[in-house]
């Protein structure tokens, strides 16, 4: 949960919001672009699986901070995504046994 909040804190809090001080709509759609990748690939040491999973993850955050002016949401939404993923490979490691 601290990851989900961290993470969020920085990518959606600080680089977005960076993203969207003022200049050209076309700069600012390119920098929010930019921080989803850059969340997407911070997780590249999980494997390009995790990159290709966390992207639409990225975007979802970042509209639904861009939507609702909140982090609650995709704190929420990053921590739900890491149960389920912990979840998931729990149950894979179990049947491996």
């Amino acid at each position: 949960m601290t990851a989900a909040v961290l993470e969020e804190g920085f990518f959606r809090g600080v680089l977005l919001r960076t993203a969207l001080l003022p200049q050209s709509l076309v700069v600012a759609t390119a920098l929010v672009c930019f921080t989803v990748v850059a969340f997407s690939v911070a997780h590249v040491f999980f494997g390009w699986e995790h990159v290709l999973a966390k992207t639409p993850l990225g975007i979802a955050a970042a509209c639904s901070v861009l939507a609702l002016g909140s982090l609650l949401p995709a704190v929420v939404a990053h921590v739900w995504f890491n149960v389920s993923v912990w979840r998931d490979m729990t149950r894979l490691s179990r049947r491996g046994r």
